[in-house]
């Protein structure tokens, strides 16, 4: 069997807000529960503490607490090379053996920084929240099926959350699956067997 990690980091994009940060809650405390010293990177964690949304007392000798990078916004006044840069230093003061990769797309950070994760040695592991790891960039497709095939200008959804201009979703949609294919593909874990198959 695999040894567990000494230490586990969740980067995600709104902390333990909403469905996927209850989802992300209940992940920290079943480490916590093993021993394994846990942290959260987020874009906007708003304070809402680990102890406002779990489900046992926090051990404070493994818990180390949330980070808020709010001043690292994709798609704003920083390039997406300053984000990376950034979102890197901050991971790596935790030192962590695994990145948790939640939800990014409240915080626009750029797709090209999971493999850039990958090269500062350690293991990066996504999380299927929703279906935005494989679609051009929606969180769910609904009856739309152009994910399949390519996600692209025609997006029925563009205007929608997350927006993203038209012009940019096939290169979107193209990239992931350079990200997550392949023999070298990042890890992704899925939170249902729906999730699963759609991915």
């Amino acid at each position: 069997p695999t040894p567990l990690p000494r230490r586990v980091l969740f980067l995600n994009d709104v902390s333990f807000q909403y469905g996927a940060g209850v989802a992300q809650a209940r992940q920290a405390e079943a480490l916590l529960s093993l021993g394994i010293e846990a942290g959260v990177i987020a874009w906007a964690p708003h304070r809402l503490e680990l102890e406002v949304v779990g489900t046992r007392p926090v051990d404070p000798n493994f818990w180390l607490g949330i980070r808020d990078v709010d001043h690292l916004e994709g798609g704003q006044e920083l390039s997406d090379e300053a984000v990376i840069a950034g979102l890197l230093a901050e991971v790596a003061r935790f030192n962590p053996d695994v990145v948790l990769v939640g939800n990014l797309h409240a915080a626009r950070w750029p797709f090209q920084l999971l493999p850039a994760l990958v090269g500062i040695g350690c293991r990066v592991i996504t999380f299927l929240h929703d279906a935005y790891l494989y679609t051009g960039r929606c969180a769910y497709p609904g009856t739309c099926r152009l994910y399949l095939t390519g996600c692209n200008e025609t997006c029925p959804t563009a205007g929608q959350y997350p927006v993203l201009a038209p012009e940019l979703i096939a290169p979107a949609w193209r990239l992931r699956r350079e990200i997550f294919g392949g023999p070298k593909g990042i890890d992704v874990v899925a939170n249902s067997h729906w999730s699963k198959m759609m991915f």
